[in-house]
């Protein structure tokens, strides 16, 4: 089976399962796939999920799924398998804008879209007691993530420029990178890896950026949460500008994988020896 003009993907089980998303028209389509192997190559074996799902998250694990779709003015959130199987409805809500991020295993973070005009908010929904706790509010410019043990969450935020901050245990602490959560990810849940850009963003850069209208040039840093430490692992010289998006670190934290949003190139970074190499 062969689905053009993937919009984006996501993937489940120990890496032999995808989540592949793309415009059908203009229905959103989600086609759930293993990698059925062979002596002729990989091939993709499946079903389709609901058409039209406006946002969709992984758990940790990758055996489960949590998906947002439209109803009426408003929106419902379902868990289920990743094939969509033994769905369930969780979640309603009147609000329709939000982004998820599924960092602990039952928590999943809500963030309502960036914007620099509006002040977002996030909260924490317990897939266990279906109840939601707020986590943050009236911040300018809001991306964020959770860490794996549901225990800190690394935000971005506006003021005359994008900050990020760090918020544990109630105490919010300013980041030493400023960067934001879409170009981060958690290596265990005291480590990030974040794309960082090398001059500092406007507020309206944020939006400017996610509708293709700007581009960034990143150098890619490891950033200790606990004591609020960066160290650069690759400032990518000789590779080009490097515009860091999707995000994704390899099961044993050895690679950190992203593609380069200034010409959609997929690309691996050795972590530990900060070498980087093209994956094409």
């Amino acid at each position: 089976m062969t689905i053009p003009r993937i919009q984006e993907s996501l993937w489940f089980g120990k890496g032999e399962g995808v989540l592949l998303r793309y415009l059908d028209g203009e229905t959103i389509k989600t086609f759930s796939a293993k990698i059925a192997t062979s002596t002729e190559g990989g091939r993709l074996q499946g079903s389709f999920l609901p058409d039209d799902i406006a946002e969709i998250a992984v758990n940790p694990a990758g055996t489960k799924i949590f998906y947002l779709q439209e109803a009426g003015s408003g929106s419902i959130g379902t868990l289920a398998d990743p094939d969509g199987g033994r769905a369930s409805a969780l979640f309603s809500s009147p609000l329709r804008e939000w982004l998820l991020s599924w960092g602990s295993e039952n928590k999943i973070l809500f963030t309502t879209k960036p914007s620099a005009e509006i002040r977002g908010a996030a909260y924490t929904f317990d897939i266990n007691t279906k109840s939601f706790v707020s986590v943050l509010g009236d911040v300018a410019a809001l991306t964020a993530s959770i860490s794996p043990d549901g225990k800190t969450f690394f935000y971005s935020s506006a003021g005359d420029e994008i900050g990020a901050n760090l918020l544990s245990g109630g105490k919010t602490t300013e980041s030493v990178l400023s960067t934001f959560a879409d170009k981060c990810v958690w290596s265990g849940s005291q480590k990030l890896l974040c794309g960082t850009p090398f001059t500092l963003l406007a507020p309206s850069d944020l939006e400017a950026w996610y509708r293709g209208e700007i581009a960034l040039s990143d150098a890619l840093w490891t950033l200790n949460t606990t004591l609020n430490i960066a160290e650069l692992e690759s400032a990518f010289g000789g590779f080009g500008d490097m515009d860091i998006t999707h995000p994704l670190l390899s099961p044993f934290g050895t690679h950190f994988l992203f593609i380069n949003k200034n010409d959609l190139t997929l690309w691996s970074v050795e972590v530990e020896k900060a070498t980087s190499t093209p994956a094409r």
